[in-house]
């Protein structure tokens, strides 16, 4: 096949392609702009070696071709058939390939809706965190993932590479699906993407064991030992946390680490517990806070300060859901926007601030949900 030709045909195949799915208007077709290098051959061999492709595909009823009467030249090549076009180059339709995804994922939707949404995406021919239509065994990949770490006990934390190993034979081929984990997880195209960790962390899996870290002058009953926590704060692995033996003021969980390590300076030595979530809680973690809620009186308040933004309030939702298992209500610390200094508020997308909202009601956060709608920006906790 001749180069020229070739490279000719394929823009017109994604001509074709975009006038299938709806998003191109005009009639697929090659002009004297598209033929340019075409027109500007000087070798009559050239000329010919492409008039035999052009001629091939036209009879195979890939194109039409236009022919100048007085130079023998081909002034206009026109879509035919897209599947026999597609054929003639040895591709496949996004048609094709999508009526494969729509099958291979079929039975996936009903557990992971925005999965309708990615398909969605690719019939308008537009790519989801950089993955296409030809890559829908990552996302079949990503919610057998999901689908695993769902039903593992809640109690521990798994390393990322053996899990991977026991599902695909391959050690690393999870660390390669995290863009599709997160919207699998998060159920949202337009949400931010997360730092690879944050989402292999709501999952329960880790590279490299992170232990719990708390803060605060309060004593704390652990697998071999059971005394106060050091100053300014201590890690350990949450699977070693059983419960307090003494009882605090408060308990205030902070999702961001610059904060939890200024907050732990100053509180160090007050009777209250300070808990570092790092961003979203594994579920070691939130199996490590229900222990210590369960030897808590009711008369203890919790608390949540995170990120007054959609992840933030994702967060929020999810640490309230954990504590509500518990009988417990989680509170809101900070994260009131009133008391967020102008200087720190970015704006908000219409859909950016109803996501909080929702998530916010999810907490159980009546009256911050209305704040969100009344104030429409996102802020981040460092520097509050």
């Amino acid at each position: 096949m001749d180069a020229l030709a070739r490279q000719c045909l394929e823009t017109l195949f994604v001509a074709g392609e975009k006038s299938d799915a709806g998003v191109r208007s005009r009639a697929p077709a090659l002009t004297a702009r598209d033929l340019r290098g075409y027109s500007e051959l000087r070798s009559l061999q050239a000329k010919e070696s492409f008039d035999t492709t052009m001629r091939a595909a036209e009879i195979d009823g890939a194109v039409t071709l236009t022919w100048e009467s007085r130079n023998g030249t081909i002034a206009r090549v026109a879509l035919g058939r897209l599947d026999t076009l597609a054929a003639f180059l040895g591709k496949a339709t996004t048609g094709t390939t999508l009526r494969s995804a729509r099958g291979m994922l079929a039975g996936m939707v009903e557990g992971h809706p925005v999965l309708t949404e990615v398909l969605e995406q690719w019939r308008l021919l537009r790519k989801v965190r950089g993955i296409s239509v030809a890559d829908a065994g990552r996302w079949a990949d990503a919610v057998r993932v999901v689908d695993y770490c769902r039903a593992r006990p809640s109690s521990s934390d798994e390393a990322i590479r053996n899990a991977s190993a026991v599902l695909f034979n391959d050690s690393k081929r999870i660390e390669k699906l995290s863009a599709a984990l997160d919207v699998l997880l998060v159920g949202d195209l337009e949400s931010p993407a997360r730092e690879d960790q944050q989402v292999w962390r709501e999952l329960g899996l880790f590279r490299e064991d992170q232990p719990m870290a708390f803060a605060g002058n309060v004593t704390m009953r652990r697998t071999r030992v059971t005394g106060l926590l050091d100053a300014p704060y201590v890690g350990y692995p949450a699977d070693a946390v059983l419960g307090l033996e003494s009882r605090p003021n408060k308990i205030l969980c902070i999702e961001n680490q610059t904060n939890f390590r200024e907050e732990a300076r100053k509180r160090c030595n007050d009777p209250e517990l300070l808990i570092f979530s790092a961003g979203m809680p594994s579920p070691a973690w939130c199996a490590a806070l229900g222990r210590l809620l369960d030897m808590t009186d009711a008369g203890v308040p919790v608390y949540h300060w995170g990120d007054y933004d959609q992840g933030g309030f994702r967060i929020a939702a999810h640490i309230a859901k954990e504590v509500e298992r518990h009988g417990r209500k989680l509170l809101p610390w900070r994260m009131d926007p009133t008391s967020i200094p102008a200087s720190r508020r970015l704006p908000a997308s219409p859909k950016t601030v109803r996501r909080m909202r929702d998530y916010a009601l999810a907490a159980g956060w009546q009256e911050i949900a209305a704040a969100i709608e009344e104030h429409p920006f996102t802020t981040e906790q460092e520097g509050l």
